[in-house]
């Protein structure tokens, strides 16, 4: 298991890596802000089949803690579509953009403390957990 810090280091290489490349575009008019991310939640490959969810490996990692005006990057390392919806909620977080295409990215910020439990609506088997503290 790694430590916090070894995750946030892994997750800064690996956000810095995907922002640099030419093999990830930004989804189009997506997420909320343009800030720069500071944590990533992955779209496992394959995660269109399922099987995924029992290991609770579609997003990678199933659950994440951030503060408060934290950003995430949501990357789609699948081969497939997905879109991600927050429980409750009625547009994506990648609003006004449909799906997130495979090797296509968006960022989100969280701005309000709670526990966000979100899905891929076309792939009902995916989900995720993000609490946001203070």
């Amino acid at each position: 298991m790694l430590a916090l810090d070894e995750v946030k280091i892994e997750d800064s290489e690996k956000i810095s890596s995907i922002y640099s490349s030419d093999d990830y575009t930004e989804t189009r008019y997506s997420g909320n802000t343009k800030g720069t991310a500071q944590h990533l939640i992955e779209i496992a490959n394959n995660s269109w089949q399922q099987g995924c969810e029992v290991e609770e490996k579609c997003f990678l990692p199933h659950m994440k803690t951030i503060m408060v005006n934290d950003v995430i990057m949501f990357v789609n390392h699948d081969d497939f579509e997905h879109n991600i919806l927050v429980r409750g909620d009625s547009q994506y977080l990648h609003f006004p953009a449909d799906v997130i295409r495979a090797d296509e990215y968006f960022v989100y910020k969280f701005n309000v403390p709670g526990k966000y439990e979100y899905v891929c609506t076309l792939h009902p088997w995916m989900e995720g957990k993000i609490t946001v503290e203070r």
